[in-house]
């Protein structure tokens, strides 16, 4: 009877301890799922997006600075590369990933292979 009071004890008294620490493990980025279809990319180092997170969401201004990776499949490419390979087909899927403070873009990620030449 003590073990099983000792258990209860002990798994309340880290839930407890654990809980304030967990909560200060929010994900500092956002995403936001869409098609290059549906957004013009700023084309540009300071550039900016105007886009809605989601269908009910308020509109959001996400810019694009120098530390934004861009990434095509798992390749991360360079600005002139990214414009060049966006402006050569599509649509393709795509994904803003950004910061929610600053709202600056993290990284852009496009789902196609890319090659280089």
């Amino acid at each position: 009877m003590w073990i099983r009071t000792l258990t209860l004890s002990l798994a309340l008294g880290t839930g407890l301890v654990a809980g304030p620490a967990l909560a200060g493990l929010h994900a500092p980025e956002e995403a936001i799922e869409t098609s290059t279809a549906e957004v013009i990319l700023p084309r540009s180092l300071g550039g900016a997006l105007l886009t809605k997170p989601c269908a009910v969401c308020q509109p959001i201004t996400v810019r694009l600075e120098s530390d934004t990776r861009l990434l095509i499949g798992e390749q991360e490419v360079s600005l002139a590369e990214f414009n060049q390979f966006l402006s050569s087909g599509g649509p393709y899927g795509l994904t803003i990933f950004y910061d929610k403070k600053s709202f600056v873009m993290n990284r852009i990620a496009v789902s196609a292979q890319f090659r280089r030449k």
